[in-house]
């Protein structure tokens, strides 16, 4: 009897374990709703105790309006971090205290797995890696919040690893990520490898190494030599940890799919509303990089080459006009690069060489095509000879010995023409100077 009693007792005051059955779920479900209510008007020292109780409570006897209170809690916490704003209560709890009532919160509503739940945390993507991968499959939800948390310098270094997982997610499950928010991402990785914040810097390298696009490997590069001085220990991250993984993810994808991936990155910095650039560079930069393209799915390597050399140097003709930005340049020049690298270099020109028409050699660094079958000697370098050989543009400045076709389109001195007749440019046939061959551009 005596220990009937205790259990009957402990019970009623709300240790349910020691209910019989039916006692048990009637007095689990009171006590449940009593927290409920403690959780949506008590004070946060009440809170505390609330959530440390439905904490223990099974998920299935958690009911909607219980879970909807947690959510509603941890939006309310978010809210006020995220905008600075005092919380009640939570200085005499103390930092360690308050953590571990966050943590508690957000770890339970983690359990949910509803989208409801899941948008709550997005703004507790610093609570653990699960956290971040709920946030970032939902995608266009989350990357707004995500760059609006970055701005307010809230959990930011989370955040941006967040951002990169959400563009993983995407390329890896095929599920939906619009332009605007690649965009996005784009920009918050880029800024942060400028950032001020050695939390954002670290959290950046980790992102770049999370990410798995090969578009990005040109951002990595180019993070490990301008932070190599000031963060060694970031540097070498990049070096031993995200450039090994994104140079990974490109050996897997052949020259072209590489290209690819840069040409995505060009097509979403030109669809940009606000800061795109103009539509004739757009326009400039998307023909090399897709006769690039196809001439690399061809194997036809010397000419891809030649293509991928003249993309980048349009690249750096552009930054100079301030058409492009130094950064636009790293993903698009430096993918171009990156795809050259691994492609055998076009020949030197070297006498006593049998060349037919259409060959290619390099000389002096610049690209030239042979325009009648011949064997090389000295003296016939291909500068000196206009008749066998024909000088590759590279980028749009206008060029001596370029074959140029009616429509072809040049900067002179700042002006751009077009070309009206089929001809051979030479020196004394500068644009200006010859208008039956030129027309300036309106």
């Amino acid at each position: 009897m005596t220990n009937r009693f205790y259990r009957t007792a402990l019970c009623a005051l709300g240790a349910v374990s020691f209910c019989w059955a039916p006692a048990r779920a009637q007095t689990l479900a009171d006590s449940v709703a009593a927290w409920t209510t403690t959780l949506e008007s008590g004070t946060l020292s009440q809170r505390v105790t609330a959530v440390g109780h439905l904490a223990h409570v099974q998920l299935a006897e958690l009911p909607p309006t219980t879970r909807s209170a947690l959510i509603a809690e941890l939006s309310r916490l978010n809210d006020a971090m995220l905008n600075d704003q005092p919380i009640d209560g939570a200085a005499d709890l103390g930092g360690e205290g308050f953590g571990e009532y966050y943590l508690s919160l957000a770890t339970t509503v983690a359990q949910f797995n509803t989208d409801e739940a899941n948008r709550a945390l997005i703004l507790s993507v610093g609570v653990s890696l699960g956290t971040e991968r709920k946030a970032a499959e939902l995608g266009d939800e989350a990357v707004p919040v995500l760059a609006d948390m970055i701005d307010h310098h809230y959990q930011a270094g989370d955040a941006v690893e967040t951002l990169a997982l959400a563009w993983f997610w995407s390329d890896s499950t095929g599920a939906p990520l619009s332009d605007a928010s690649r965009r996005t991402i784009i920009r918050r990785l880029t800024q942060g490898t400028h950032s001020d914040s050695f939390d954002v810097r670290l959290s950046t390298e980790t992102a770049l190494e999370q990410i798995r696009d090969p578009g990005f490997l040109p951002l990595a590069r180019s993070y490990e030599t301008r932070i190599a001085g000031p963060e060694p220990n970031i540097a070498r991250l990049v070096r031993i940890e995200a450039i090994p993984s994104l140079e990974q993810a490109a050996a897997s994808l052949t020259r072209a799919q590489q290209l690819d991936r840069t040409g995505r990155i060009l097509t979403l910095l030109c669809g940009a509303p606000d800061s795109a650039p103009p539509a004739a560079i757009c326009a400039a930069l998307t023909a090399q990089l897709d006769s690039a393209h196809d001439l690399l799915a061809l194997n036809t390597l010397d000419e891809a080459l030649i293509h991928l050399d003249r993309l980048a140097t349009a690249v750096d003709e552009a930054v100079t006009a301030g058409a492009l930005t130094a950064d636009d340049s790293t993903f698009i020049a430096g993918g171009a690069n990156e795809v050259a690298s691994t492609v055998p270099a076009v020949p030197t020109w070297t006498p006593g060489v049998a060349y037919t028409v259409g060959d290619s050699a390099s000389y002096n660094g610049l690209y030239y095509q042979c325009r009648q079958a011949h064997t090389a000697q000295v003296g016939w370098e291909p500068p000196k000879v206009y008749a066998l050989w024909s000088r590759i543009a590279a980028g749009e400045t206008w060029a001596p010995q370029v074959m140029y076709a009616v429509g072809d389109e040049v900067l002179y001195q700042g002006v751009r023409y077009r070309a009206i007749q089929a001809h051979q440019s030479q020196p004394g046939w500068e644009p200006p100077n010859v208008p039956a061959l030129w027309a300036p551009v309106q």
